[in-house]
């Protein structure tokens, strides 16, 4: 099973086209997030802020796969490694449409109901909130501008994940 890295991060759809091997710490398992892609166009992340985002070793594992697969296509076909980490099947930068397209057709194929790309991100922060990871490190890892674009979104999940109150209800 590949592991998914929207799934595994919470990346917007931007952020995950414009993810570059430099952004990558296999090491340190985690990315950096400095830039998206919109509109085929790129820009800044969402709050114009790089942020850290934590990998699992799953994940981490897989993109080091990635990048030696990469590395030894390219050794094969004399040209460099790609700077974009995920590419379309035809070697280019994925843009939206296609992508969503792909993962419409993944989803369809799995026979799994259609959702929408970015419920992809709700899934990783409801995923975060049963571990019972602090908001504020949900609010860092998701790239919200602030605690309370968080606990708008997701405050009325986080009280399942205070193992006492779980018990109480």
């Amino acid at each position: 099973m590949r592991a998914n890295p929207r799934f595994g991060t919470g990346l917007r759809q931007g952020e995950l086209i414009g993810l570059q091997w430099g952004d990558v710490d296999v090491h340190g398992g985690f990315i950096e997030v400095r830039r998206a892609i919109v509109r085929g166009q790129l820009t800044s992340t969402k709050t114009r802020k790089i942020r850290r985002v934590d990998l699992t070793p799953q994940l981490t594992d897989r993109l080091k796969q990635l990048k030696d697969t990469r590395i030894l296509e390219a050794a094969m076909s004399g040209k460099p490694v790609q700077d974009w980490v995920f590419l379309s099947p035809l070697g280019y930068r994925w843009d939206e449409r296609n992508l969503r397209r792909a993962f419409y057709k993944v989803l369809e194929t799995a026979k799994l109901r259609r959702i929408r790309f970015h419920d992809l991100c709700h899934t990783y922060a409801s995923l975060l909130i049963q571990t019972t990871a602090p908001a504020k490190y949900i609010q860092e890892q998701l790239g919200h501008a602030s605690i309370q674009v968080t606990m708008d979104v997701y405050g009325h999940l986080l009280w399942w994940g205070i193992p006492a109150l779980r018990e109480s209800s």
